[in-house]
């Protein structure tokens, strides 16, 4: 029992020297795990030091990794960057119209640089806001899975009319992130030069929702109590208003309905989500995309 005791307490000890050496929080002179990366080889400790950490730290892992690991970590001296990442997978799904399998292969490294560049210049905002909606995003999974027509996508979803399943399919043409099968026409699936970067979006997001590290809460925050309210009869309440002035917008509803604007804009993505309104192209306005008679079959058949 002693001896399970002690194993475990050094288990212990070295699972928090390589805690406080990722975190930056440990003094050179105190271990050498501490690796500061922005530090100069100079200041810091040698390269071998830090491929002997990554050695130990990583230990279970193949060792190959770790080589790219040390790569990284000379490329980000030797170049004077942030940082740098090596990636490379394989993704494959079957295809049933072809009887075969469509696959994907990566291997690719970016500076750090680069990456952060893309949140200036407001590309991440972009890409986030275009495939961020609960129905492109459950498109994507689908055409992930399978090539789909637009009759399989409306049982995938599903969609509530084949107007809102080509709305959200026509927003992922425009993103080149689905494509049109060149040999079967109407059947569409994810475009092969974009698997990879849906595929590592996910790991990144499986990376900071990963219970093992972090509790984090992922709710949206609590809206003012002027924006309080049921979201489906609100829903119901700015299509019927914005379909009878024939026009979209934030700021009609907000001075119809004495909303603030986060409830406003809210409301206007889960208009454009359903397919109600057009997505805002530069500064145009958005347009209705349902008729009356089509809004009342589809949302006011019931209530």
């Amino acid at each position: 029992m002693d001896e399970e005791i002690k194993e475990m307490k050094e288990r212990m000890e070295k699972m928090m020297g390589m805690i406080e050496a990722l975190q930056g929080q440990k003094e050179q002179k105190q271990s050498a795990r501490c690796i500061p990366l922005s530090e100069g080889a100079q200041q810091g400790p040698s390269l071998e030091a830090r491929s002997a950490w990554a050695r130990e730290a990583f230990s279970k892992k193949d060792p190959r990794l770790v080589d790219l690991l040390t790569e990284c970590v000379r490329a980000t001296e030797e170049e004077g960057i942030s940082g740098k990442i090596k990636y490379m997978g394989h993704f494959a799904i079957a295809d049933q119209e072809r009887e075969s399998s469509r696959e994907s292969n990566w291997i690719q490294e970016v500076d750090t640089d680069k990456l952060l560049n893309l949140i200036t210049e407001g590309i991440v905002e972009k890409v986030l806001r275009c495939i961020g909606s609960h129905e492109r995003l459950n498109l994507l999974q689908a055409l992930l899975k399978q090539p789909m027509n637009v009759s399989q996508m409306m049982e995938a979803v599903p969609f509530n009319s084949t107007g809102q399943a080509y709305h959200h399919l026509n927003a992922l043409l425009n993103a080149s992130l689905v494509e049109e099968d060149k040999t079967v026409k109407g059947l569409y699936c994810v475009a092969p030069h974009r698997v990879s970067g849906i595929i590592l979006l996910l790991a990144g997001i499986y990376d900071m929702t990963d219970g093992q590290y972090t509790q984090g809460k992922w709710e949206e925050s609590m809206e003012s109590n002027e924006d309080s309210g049921d979201a489906e009869s609100d829903f119901l309440a700015a299509g019927r208003y914005l379909i009878s002035q024939n026009r979209a917008s934030a700021s009609l509803l907000q001075r119809k309905f004495r909303w603030g604007y986060n409830r406003a804009t809210q409301m206007i993505q889960l208009l454009e989500d359903r397919g109600v309104v057009s997505v805002q192209t530069g500064g145009r306005p958005r347009k209705i995309l349902l008729t009356r008679e089509q809004w009342e079959e589809q949302y006011e058949t019931g209530q």
